[in-house]
């Protein structure tokens, strides 16, 4: 059995700090951002038998007319052993992902499904709205969702990928790059779904009729000139025509 020293505002979540067991996972809370020259102790007085075999002083067996029991010990050592431990660099940074949907044909309701996978696959656990197995987290958003995994070790490489999106138009921006100390990489997604108008054919238009055209003006004399595939009518040719005692009009 162990004894755990922590350092102010540190405290131990699943345990005592006065018994600290070998072959069990702890879990520390601190209610501020811990720094790196913040040491942790971990100390224990062990008592140990010197020698394997047994003492048995004389027994005295009248002192003063009394009598007393007959005495055993063993001889022992005791020491004091202890380890401490710095907390790291404790630099961190966040990282968000939201998702959008738009477009006249686009289902608002429908979920997409996100993958982040950080480069230090010893990333384990929940890290603010994302859980890690492995340096891997795996969730769905839906229109106007988001997602933010807090307190990522600065310097971690991410990448992440939209699937179930079949059918849809997808931007994205910053999905892949480096989490920064202190702070917040946000990762946008847009899925984008709309449906075509269906293409009418270009037609020429129908020519209207003139009807300013087709009205005869009957106070005008017809110009014989005017009429299409006809001989043009002069005096000449009125002069040939054979005088037949009728009048003749073309």
């Amino acid at each position: 059995m162990y004894i755990l020293d922590l350092p102010d505002g540190i405290s131990l979540m699943n345990g005592s700090v006065d018994n600290i067991y070998g072959n069990q996972d702890y879990v520390f809370v601190s209610d501020h951002m811990p720094e790196s020259d913040e040491e942790f102790r971990i100390w224990s007085n062990i008592m140990w038998a010197k020698e394997p075999s047994q003492y048995s002083p004389l027994k005295d067996i009248e002192y003063k007319g009394k009598k007393y029991q007959k005495m055993t010990g063993l001889y022992t050592n005791r020491t004091h052993l202890w380890t401490e431990f710095t907390y790291g660099d404790v630099s961190s940074g966040d990282l968000k992902v939201t998702n959008k949907v738009s477009g006249n044909a686009a289902d608002k309701t429908k979920e997409f499904t996100y993958t982040v996978t950080l480069s230090d696959k010893t990333i384990n656990g929940k890290y603010g709205e994302m859980e890690f197995k492995n340096g891997v987290s795996i969730f769905k958003l839906r229109d106007n969702e988001s997602k933010e995994a807090i307190g990522l070790p600065a310097n971690v490489e991410y990448e992440i990928i939209e699937s179930d999106n079949e059918e849809y138009q997808v931007t994205s921006s910053n999905s892949t790059g480096k989490i920064e100390a202190n702070q917040i990489i946000t990762v946008e997604f847009t899925n984008i779904k709309n449906l075509k108008p269906t293409q009418i054919p270009d037609l020429d238009p129908m020519p209207i009729p003139d009807e300013e055209a087709n009205i005869v003006d009957t106070n005008k004399p017809i110009n014989p000139s005017t009429i299409p595939n006809k001989e043009e009518i002069n005096q000449n040719t009125i002069d040939k025509l054979p005088n037949t005692g009728r009048s003749n009009f073309i």
